[in-house]
């Protein structure tokens, strides 16, 4: 029940939360007063919070939400065709072509108002390169996929040769992450990638403290669909970052998009708040400010 007390300060309270309030006011069934719960248990402070998407910090680690109900996503990368593409690992028939790396600080320039975050991984460091794992854009193949760290003929090691990585889906209101099929012709935005748990600072490194971007879906309506996505964002140890979502949303799958150096997020009202760097570098301030492949979220 909620007391008139509480009634009396609602106007004071993100919006978020007031949607929670109108959805009903029992905490024992409120999927987003749950969740909205369990995020300011771990540390974190509200920075954005509506009803098309939520970004909380908690000292430079960020938890973001978008709703894919009232967001678009794009995926911006540039082709470079100078380059033979090369055939997929992964799929039979589909080219894995190469895109140029493209400085972060254009993309923002260009696209200031709306959210931004690197997305897949990449083979290389020159000035365009092949991307990791099979994406489709809704309409045609953008990477079929060239990691050798993944089940293909000649993976980099017995490891990664066995692994199962994960596909996210997404339609024009939902989403969902699965073990990836090799699908040969998706009807959805479909992005593959590992396993947070094959994430080679994991599995090569000893589990190192390292730059993270992890991704899972959310159903706060209770309606068998998750229109949520929800990123975890900051540094430290995968593993322990991966348990926290879980223990946020518990029994989904967690993918890892690209980490490390690459890490990348920019959000209109906030800037720039993690950006790419060289951790090869003296002081660890070195940037790469290039990068071939980017997601991006507008208000639809």
């Amino acid at each position: 029940m909620l007391h008139q007390s509480m009634l009396s300060h609602t106007s004071l309270l993100p919006p978020l939360l007031l949607l929670i309030y109108s959805l009903g006011f029992s905490a024992s069934t409120s999927q987003a007063q749950a969740l909205q719960e369990r995020i300011l248990e771990k540390g974190y402070t509200v920075m954005e919070d509506s009803e098309a998407s939520f970004l909380y910090n908690n000292n430079g680690a960020y938890i973001m939400g978008i709703n894919l109900e009232k967001m678009k996503i794009q995926s911006f990368q540039k082709l470079d065709s100078t380059h033979e593409a090369k055939p997929s690992l992964y799929l039979e028939g589909i080219e894995s072509p190469y895109y140029q790396r493209i400085d972060y600080q254009e993309v923002i320039e260009k696209y200031k108002e709306q959210i931004i975050i690197n997305a897949s991984f990449f083979e290389n460091y020159e000035a365009s390169t092949p991307l990791s794992y099979p994406i489709f854009d809704g309409t045609e193949w953008i990477s079929g996929g060239s990691s050798p760290y993944g089940p293909v003929n000649e993976p980099i090691n017995d490891y990664y040769g066995k692994i199962d990585l994960l596909a996210l889906h997404i339609d024009s209101n939902h989403a969902f992450i699965q073990p990836y099929a090799k699908e040969s012709s998706p009807s959805t935005f479909m992005m593959v990638s590992q396993n947070y748990s094959d994430h080679p600072a994991k599995v090569l490194a000893n589990n190192r403290f390292t730059r993270f971007l992890l991704v899972t879906t959310y159903d706060q309506n209770e309606d068998g669909l998750d229109e949520w996505l929800i990123f975890s964002i900051g540094f430290g140890q995968i593993t322990t970052r991966a348990e926290e979502l879980l223990s946020l949303i518990p029994e989904k799958e967690i993918m890892t998009l690209d980490g490390g150096s690459s890490v990348l997020l920019y959000h209109p009202s906030h800037g720039v708040l993690h950006h790419p760097v060289n951790y090869t570098s003296a002081d660890d301030t070195e940037q790469v400010n290039s990068l071939p492949h980017y997601l991006l979220f507008a208000p639809k």
